[in-house]
């Protein structure tokens, strides 16, 4: 497990464009805002104290997942288990609790962590989260097709779009 700490060094997305990411570690969900040298009002957005909200579904065998942190707009990350080194979550265990969220604003310019985030998801959204991530594990994977499918749905959609119609959702005001 890699040591997460502000200024410490973040290399799971080095050489990777700007951009967001969406993960599943040994820890749990993770969100990684990758930007070149970000602002101090984007790690403000995404600080405690300012409004949150995540949106997941699955399209076409890719699961989209969105974020709105403060004053920015949605954020999207398509994911699929099948890439990811430690894709399984473990199951909850009692109807209250629900998975940590690390989020974190890293400079994708010297892979810097600027700021970290936990979030608790609720138990609903964890648990669909759960099931969706689950059912793309026991399916057979091919990059190609799912390459594709998050082209046309880029193609089809804005990000907007797609985070609206999104029944799976979680927000912290």
């Amino acid at each position: 497990m890699e040591k997460l700490e502000v200024g410490g060094k973040f290399t799971l997305l080095a050489n990777r464009p700007e951009g967001t990411f969406f993960e599943i570690t040994e820890s749990g969900p993770m969100w990684v805002f990758n930007y070149f040298n970000p602002s101090d009002e984007e790690i403000k957005d995404i600080s405690e104290g300012s409004a949150f909200e995540i949106r997941e579904s699955v399209l076409n065998g890719v699961i989209w997942v969105f974020v709105k942190c403060g004053g920015q707009k949605w954020a999207e990350a398509p994911y699929n288990p099948h890439l990811s080194k430690s894709p399984t979550l473990e199951p909850l265990t009692n109807e209250s609790e629900g998975y940590g969220l690390t989020i974190m604003m890293v400079d994708a310019a010297t892979q810097t962590i600027r700021h970290i985030r936990l979030i608790g998801l609720g138990n609903r959204f964890s648990r669909q989260l759960k099931t969706d991530v689950d059912e793309l594990l026991s399916k057979p994977f091919d990059a190609r097709v799912y390459d594709k499918a998050i082209q046309t749905a880029q193609l089809v959609y804005s990000t907007a779009q797609m985070a609206k119609n999104c029944r799976n959702y979680y927000r912290l005001r």
